[in-house]
């Protein structure tokens, strides 16, 4: 795999564990049986009878442990120079979602832990972590199981980032080894899965010159923003709009009149007019108070379906809100006080 191809193969893997990562965890799902319960609790008795009484005796529902093949093949798909589309994970779980009766044992699967355990989510969060401590126990040299950690950290950190102005961050690499020469005598090392060793897809992602200084990434941030939004229906956390009244007919509370400033739109914040429906979303300035119009086209589906729910359920929202505006246009003047116009708003 050549070095200029890395970037948007390793997109294209993370995209595609995403959505199939249920897939892979599913068929680990397990629900304990009564004999295996009353074993588990009977262990607990013999070295503290309270702790025991108190065990809930109700059977659990988990992941148990995932079969060392399917890791491997998983850490192949995530860290090798085979192109996602022709690893042999691809090429078996493609053949198996054409199966009904693996799909339907999976729909089952994940409906049991989803009602029965909503503390586990079988995502791609779970294989991550999963795949992660398979190569900690690895055999071999410690500096080849590091490189690994590092370049499977940048899946990591992608799938940690979220819609807001914040950076995550990948541990350090001196901070890995130190704990890793801790444990290395402790745990057994999985010899017969000595897997991956290297590859150009490794040596490049785990380096220091494929990474931003600013966030540790191989990928900016407007890059893992646009990966995030395609599988979230959000508003972008820096959508801006200026502060304008161009539309003569547009609704206007009270004196106030825009300040042209630019804001970040904020969805819990983007308010109903149920009188209009071709100037119907608005957003108070947070500069002036003025009530700027959102343009439809700008929200999403699920954005404005949890926009017009929203709005229903607060008592006279659209009307609560031009009065806020309206004691904006008054705020210069300390007719109002800034705490007053707050508690209107969060009324």
């Amino acid at each position: 795999m050549q070095y200029k191809d890395i970037e948007q193969e390793f997109i294209n893997r993370y995209k595609y564990l995403y959505i199939n990562a249920k897939y892979i965890l599913a068929p680990f799902i397990y629900k304990e049986t009564r004999e295996e319960k009353d074993r588990f609790i009977r262990r607990i008795s013999e070295f503290n009878s309270r702790l025991a009484l108190s065990t809930d005796d109700g059977l659990s529902v988990f992941i148990r442990l995932i079969d060392k093949k399917v890791l491997s093949d998983v850490e192949s798909f995530l860290l090798s120079d085979i192109p996602y589309n022709e690893s042999k994970l691809y090429l078996e779980l493609e053949e198996k979602k054409k199966d009904s009766d693996f799909l339907l044992e999976c729909k089952n699967n994940l409906e049991l832990l989803s009602r029965e355990n909503n503390n586990i989510i079988p995502n791609l969060t779970k294989l991550l972590k999963e795949v992660k401590s398979f190569i900690e126990l690895q055999s071999g040299m410690l500096f080849i199981r590091n490189k690994k950690i590092l370049a499977l950290e940048q899946y990591q950190l992608l799938d940690k980032y979220k819609n807001e102005d914040s950076i995550s961050y990948i541990s350090n690499n001196n901070t890995w080894c130190m704990v890793e020469e801790k444990k290395k005598r402790k745990k057994k090392r999985y010899n017969e899965y000595q897997a991956l060793e290297t590859s150009n897809f490794i040596n490049y992602v785990s380096s220091d010159a494929a990474r931003y200084d600013y966030n540790g990434c191989i990928l900016t941030e407007d890059q893992k923003q646009d990966i995030y939004l395609e599988f979230h229906d959000e508003l972008p956390w820096n959508l801006e709009i200026e502060c304008n009244g161009s539309d003569s007919k547009i609704i206007k509370a009270g004196n106030t009149s825009p300040c042209g400033n630019s804001f970040y739109i904020k969805e819990d914040e983007i308010f109903v007019n149920p009188y209009d429906s071709e100037h119907r979303y608005y957003h108070l300035c947070p500069c002036c108070g003025y009530m700027v119009n959102i343009p439809k086209e700008v929200l999403t589906p699920g954005v404005i379906s949890r926009i017009e729910k929203r709005c229903l359920d607060e008592d006279y929202s659209f009307e609560r809100m031009v009065k806020v505006s309206h004691y904006y246009s008054f705020r210069d003047r300390r007719i109002f006080k800034q705490d007053k116009i707050k508690k209107l708003i969060n009324k």
